[in-house]
């Protein structure tokens, strides 16, 4: 099968990563990922991807430093932020504002995550504004 897309795959949560990494290959997308923001950049940086997924809370630069890093150097890559951390819609929230393409609460399914997938390679996904977003 030829691989559909190239996805990073940014996320502290080794067995989560697993996971989602999984469904990803299995779906026929290749994929590189990143234990957190900083080696997710930098894995960006040697080798541009079609779509990131980036977990919000994570040591070593978070979530919201990576959007802000790759709005500023590649602005029109599509970014899918995901968390399910404490205060998760204000994080989602702010995430939208520094350019998210899309957002997506933990937890949640793997074929949720492959829908929104679809969508953004597409350029279907509608674009959220953090007015748009549900209150917590």
């Amino acid at each position: 099968m030829a691989n559909l897309a190239s996805i990073l795959l940014i996320e502290n949560d080794a067995a989560l990563r697993a996971v989602l990494r999984e469904g990803l290959l299995v779906a026929g997308h290749s994929v590189q990922d990143a234990t957190n923001g900083r080696l997710g950049v930098n894995a960006f940086r040697k080798v541009p991807t079609d779509l990131v997924i980036t977990d919000l809370y994570m040591h070593e630069r978070d979530g919201l430093e990576v959007i802000e890093v790759l709005r500023r150097t590649h602005p029109h890559v599509p970014i899918l932020a995901i968390s399910g951390a404490s205060g998760t819609m204000d994080y989602l929230s702010l995430a939208v504002t520094l350019g998210a393409s899309r957002i997506l609460p933990k937890p949640f399914t793997v074929s949720t995550l492959l829908e929104i997938v679809i969508d953004l390679l597409r350029g279907t996904a509608p674009q959220l504004s953090a007015s748009q977003l549900p209150q917590r």
